[in-house]
């Protein structure tokens, strides 16, 4: 199931299928205009109907679980770097293209949905 929805959000990114942590090659690469990393949509997630007891977070949004990657660190496209909880399933979120991590914009308990920024990055030198 998470290599299903690995794939999709791939397919979000415009990234072709890919495992998770396999780099992809430049001319798929995405880098964001702004050097803001941000979630994709996560439209495809299947949710339970209703919240967990005592849940009071939307279904539509995740909760990040584990942050991969930190400042200064120089990511390749296709690296894993968050893994985020969505109730029903977990995501391993991979980056959009290589570069270098400027700041760090989330952090383990933060909800992320569609479009939420989640790291500021720059090109690699």
């Amino acid at each position: 199931m998470w290599k299903f929805i690995l794939n999709y959000i791939n397919g979000a990114l415009g990234i072709s299928s890919i495992e998770s942590g396999e780099r992809i090659s430049p001319e798929e690469e995405r880098f964001p205009t702004d050097g803001i990393v941000r979630a994709p949509s996560f439209d495809s997630i299947p949710h339970k109907q209703e919240p967990l007891t005592g849940s009071v977070r939307p279904k539509e949004l995740g909760e990040v679980v584990e942050v991969i990657v930190g400042v200064d660190y120089s990511i390749y496209g296709g690296q894993t770097i968050l893994v985020a909880d969505f109730g029903t399933c977990t995501i391993e979120l991979p980056s959009p293209c290589s570069g270098i991590i400027e700041e760090t914009l989330i952090k383990p308990g933060s909800l992320i949905g569609s479009e939420t920024p989640l790291f500021r990055i720059r090109r690699p030198i």
